[in-house]
């Protein structure tokens, strides 16, 4: 079968199609995409830094802001200073800790154990 320019065309519409379909599918965690098989959980798959890198921090101070949450305990990967994001009070949680109330917990230490 031989390529033709309207067989061409129709393929790069398809594809281009794809892309932007997987990109608006992506927001608002862009950092996390990485391929279409990883569906809409790509921390079933592979967790890294990608997944976790501080970029949820802003979304969690709102949604307990939203909330009125006034304590919170954090389990957290990363390097930011909490105290700057407008959080609440917090206590860090240690692993295998029992605790009671609102938890925080970053992916990567989930996947991490």
């Amino acid at each position: 079968m031989e390529w033709g320019q309207p067989a061409a065309r129709a393929l790069t519409i398809l594809l281009s199609s794809w892309l932007v379909v997987a990109s608006l599918r992506a927001h608002p965690d862009y950092l996390a995409y990485f391929n279409e098989l990883t569906g809409s959980h790509p921390e079933e798959m592979l967790v890294d830094s990608d997944l976790d890198w501080d970029q949820d921090l802003a979304r969690l101070a709102d949604t307990v802001r939203a909330r009125h949450i006034d304590r919170l305990s954090i389990v957290y990967h990363g390097s930011a200073d909490l105290a700057r994001h407008g959080l609440p009070p917090y206590t860090p949680l240690e692993p295998r800790t029992p605790v009671s109330g609102w938890v925080a917990a970053s992916v990567y230490r989930i996947k991490l154990g």
